[in-house]
């Protein structure tokens, strides 16, 4: 339980310390990591309480914003993106007197985001025809993040490969395109969304 106080994970290096579930109460907690190279892993949320202002994590090393793995002392929820957009807004980073959003990777990690509205220039290919195989989508834009960014197809998340900045790709499957229609494509970055493009599915011809 974070109650208001500083859990401190001090200066070694090499260790992992796994800890219960998170529960966040009270005022501002801090998570104060050391300079090692360690890892801080509570096991979930599940059932926990999270009506605290929320927790500040200071002492993290590593790119900002790009999605990467800290470099110094690391901490993880669970082995996968389970946080919910409201959870993740209770959680801060503090990086040289800058305070930065937190994003969970698929690992389970939590890094600093410096998350900008992604945005769609074109999908390819952007038409097909209802009963056809599976095929890759790809949605270029801009501000997309490796890691963070995923391409949703009429509202569900896809797994999303990053191949740049400008550019995602996806498999949309024989069952996505069985029948005839107009499906959103979008991409959603932490908590924030594009605008949506149409994709069309067309009936075979007679």
């Amino acid at each position: 339980v974070l109650d208001g106080g500083t859990f401190s994970t001090g200066a070694s290096t090499g260790y992992t310390e796994n800890v219960g579930t998170l529960n966040i109460t009270g005022g501002t907690s801090t998570i104060a990591l050391g300079s090692g190279l360690h890892s801080l892993i509570f096991s979930g949320v599940s059932g926990s309480t999270w009506s605290g202002t929320g927790v500040t994590i200071t002492g993290w090393a590593g790119a900002i914003g790009d999605g990467s793995s800290g470099t110094q002392g690391k901490v993880f929820i669970g082995s996968s993106q389970i946080l919910t957009c409201t959870q993740l807004s209770k959680i801060k980073f503090s990086i040289s007197s800058t305070t930065y959003d937190a994003a969970q990777l698929p690992s389970g990690e939590l890094v600093p985001a410096n998350v900008i509205t992604p945005t769609i220039s074109s999908i390819s290919p952007s038409t097909t025809t209802a009963g056809g195989a599976d095929f890759t989508l790809t949605v270029n834009g801009a501000n997309f993040i490796n890691g963070l960014s995923t391409i949703t197809w009429n509202g569900s998340v896809r797994t999303t490969t990053f191949d740049n900045s400008g550019q995602l790709r996806c498999t949309i499957t024989m069952a996505d395109i069985a029948s005839a229609g107009t499906f959103p494509v979008g991409v959603t970055t932490v908590c924030t969304s594009s605008t949506t493009t149409d994709f069309t599915v067309v009936a075979p011809a007679n």
